[in-house]
């Protein structure tokens, strides 16, 4: 079986000293000196295959990783695809943070981020998680479309900051809500500095076991406690003197 070498004339040597391809490559440029790739036809452009835009990083995949981009991994079509200044950035699964221009970002998943712009620090997990977040900072998003939307399922959830949300279709409650962490499938968030455990269809919130769960201890108590009677609502406080007290809100 004999093999046919590619044609590369001296100018295309001079100009792609440090490029390296395998694959079926038409012509190699002073464009893409410096770069590695594996595919075929325009391989070292990143329309198809396995490509270096710099020093320390790699992008697989149609337009996996854009020019600018440093110290990040792109696997994906259209992965990192529009990126033109980030850095220390993964993005896995097709549009995955394709609009992200921000740093130390992690999107896994077909549009995991897909919106994020220069929102830096976010971790989203799961197909359409954090979706709509576009400046929104330091969330950690796991679940399919968790974080997309706002409390009435519609509106995209952009700004967010610091925000935790575990579980498909979790939501924020608010835009810009800060340190707002949702856990549930559908659970909607309660507010900044709020946790909220469950959704609406949570019927009961048990411990592990009968007699061995404390709420709180002797150093991290609680304020107060919020009861329904089945009409009205309760707060229950106590005093210094150990006293408690309902009153109805």
């Amino acid at each position: 079986m004999s093999t046919a070498r590619l044609p590369i004339d001296a100018a295309h040597r001079a100009a792609s000293s440090d490029a390296h391809a395998i694959g079926a490559v038409t012509g190699l440029t002073d464009a893409l000196a410096g770069k590695a790739a594996i595919a075929h036809e325009t391989a070292l452009t990143g329309v198809h295959g396995i490509v270096k835009p710099t020093a320390t990083s790699i992008g697989l995949g149609g337009m996996a990783g854009a020019v600018g981009w440093a110290d990040s991994v792109a696997v994906g079509v259209s992965a990192l695809g529009s990126a033109t200044s980030s850095q220390y950035d993964v993005a896995v699964g097709r549009f995955a943070l394709t609009s992200c221009r921000a740093p130390h970002c992690v999107g896994v998943g077909y549009y995991a981020g897909g919106a994020i712009t220069t929102g830096a620090h976010n971790t989203v997990v799961g197909s359409l998680a954090g979706a709509s977040i576009t400046t929104g900072a330091s969330n950690s998003v796991f679940g399919y479309e968790a974080a997309r939307y706002l409390a009435d399922g519609a509106t995209a959830n952009q700004t967010g900051l610091n925000g935790t949300f575990i579980g498909a279709f979790s939501r924020a409650s608010i835009a810009g809500a800060t340190n707002e962490t949702v856990i549930g499938y559908a659970a909607i968030g309660g507010g900044s500095n709020t946790v909220r455990l469950g959704s609406a269809f949570v019927t009961n919130w048990l411990p592990g076991a009968t007699n061995v769960c404390a709420l709180g201890n002797s150093t991290t108590a609680f304020k107060e406690l919020y009861l329904h009677d089945g009409t009205d609502e309760w707060k229950v406080t106590i005093n210094t003197s150990g006293v408690l007290t309902t009153t109805k809100v």
